[in-house]
């Protein structure tokens, strides 16, 4: 080939870049086919350039779009709901109007209420076997301590089986190890408080004489017509200003190989800007130690766990994922939408790329983690703020079903929303 030929044809080559960067696939295969005629002396090269430019431009990453999740219904109840807590189809809500209520999926009202002392702020699963009709749940609140029910679902009576005492401000939060694996029951449960401590308790259903709590001094009681009371197993400290949140952490989120799955170490938030990561191996005798502190910008509102990261509600606007295997703190990717406070947030149980998200703003927010800049879908409804969203796994409400994912959020105006989330 001529030394002009060349120079033409390096010069075609370079027009042909510009047109396929400049406009559409379409356009370009035409403006490309018809230089390919006029330049046949150098027309193999061009059809080989030609190829490689194309292959590169139309390497496209994609995923299936994502069907907004579907409102299905609302339960009303007296007053503001602070916490929404489901598993199976049971759904617990607690009020500030101290009465706690008990929902079926399957049902359009509450199939137990009862009036507690004071306002409830949090609620817990502990165990739920359907084949012995029974569940242990536990309650949190204004009257500083945690309490521990059984619930016979044959004849739908509920009963106190302790009072959890040791708290001198409102519990504000209560975690068992039932959230974080596949397990039906958990021998220990944890509360965090506005008094800046967080306490592990037994969360055995049969009385007990203390002496776990105890060190082995065996307690006699004096009356068996009270409620018990229970004491905890040891207390954490360490924060500076309330306990928000409570999660026991997966075994993948820890460097630690004796770590079983549900978790022997549990993370704690609070307003005074730090995540704390615990030791809780009560079993071994042990008092619980800190392990590991991470500081944030911003007082913590809500935080949920999986073996993606720590996902955090904070009073800057702003959803963020922290790594807690990094060797220096690490926030994975911020995510920022809502226009007030953050009160709440739940990874999906299925995927670890999507999670909700409640704030002050009234609404929830459906968010992939591969786009920070804005949320897949908002969730309006809600008439004030949205106190507390839940993300519980699939369940079938019918043999022949197909598992169905539900979103909850509970808000300050009185009722709680659920949403069907669309595979």
């Amino acid at each position: 080939m001529s030394s002009k030929s060349k120079r033409h044809c390096n010069s075609v080559l370079w027009f042909i870049t510009l047109i396929i960067f400049a406009i559409p696939i379409s356009l370009c295969l035409s403006w490309i086919y018809i230089l390919l005629i006029i330049c046949n002396p150098c027309s193999e090269r061009l059809t080989e350039c030609t190829e490689s430019l194309l292959k590169e431009t139309i390497d496209i990453e994609f995923c299936p779009k994502q069907e907004p999740p579907k409102y299905e219904r609302e339960y009303v109840q007296d007053d503001l709901i602070s916490c929404v807590k489901r598993c199976d189809k049971y759904i617990l809500t607690g009020g500030y109007d101290g009465t706690l209520h008990i929902w079926s999926l399957d049902s359009k009202s509450a199939i137990l209420s009862m009036e507690l002392e004071e306002k409830v702020k949090c609620v817990e699963w502990i165990s739920l076997d359907q084949t012995k009709n029974e569940a242990v749940f536990v309650t949190g609140g204004f009257d500083q301590t945690a309490q521990i029910w059984h619930w016979d679902l044959s004849s739908n009576k509920v009963n106190c089986i302790a009072v959890c005492r040791g708290h001198s401000e409102t519990v504000m939060t209560a975690a068992s190890r039932l959230s974080n694996n596949s397990d039906t029951h958990t021998t220990h449960f944890a509360t965090g408080s506005w008094d800046t401590t967080i306490k592990i308790w037994s969360a055995g259903i049969e009385p007990t004489d203390l002496s776990e709590e105890t060190g082995g001094i065996v307690h006699v009681r004096k009356s068996t017509s009270k409620t018990p009371t229970r004491i905890p197993l040891f207390t954490l400290a360490g924060h500076r200003e309330t306990v928000t949140r409570i999660c026991w952490l997966p075994s993948t989120l820890t460097n630690d190989s004796e770590i079983k799955p549900g978790g022997n170490q549990l993370l704690s938030i609070s307003w005074d800007h730090s995540l704390r990561i615990w030791d809780c191996e009560a079993a071994k005798g042990n008092t619980g130690a800190e392990v590991r502190c991470i500081l944030s910008n911003h007082a913590l509102h809500d935080a949920d766990v999986n073996s993606r990261g720590i996902l955090t509600a904070s009073s800057d606007n702003c959803i963020r994922i922290f790594d807690p295997r990094a060797e220096a703190p690490l926030v994975l990717s911020g995510f920022q939408g809502h226009t007030g406070w953050l009160t709440s947030v739940a990874w999906a149980p299925h995927r670890q790329d999507q999670f909700i998200s409640g704030s002050i703003d009234r609404s929830v927010r459906l968010w992939d983690t591969r786009n920070p800049r804005s949320s897949l879908y908002d969730l309006m409804g809600h008439a004030d703020i949205v106190t507390d969203v839940d993300w519980a796994p699939a369940i079938k409400l019918l043999t022949n079903d197909k598992p169905i994912h539900y979103i909850l959020s509970s808000s300050a105006d009185s009722t709680v929303k659920v949403y069907h989330y669309p595979e």
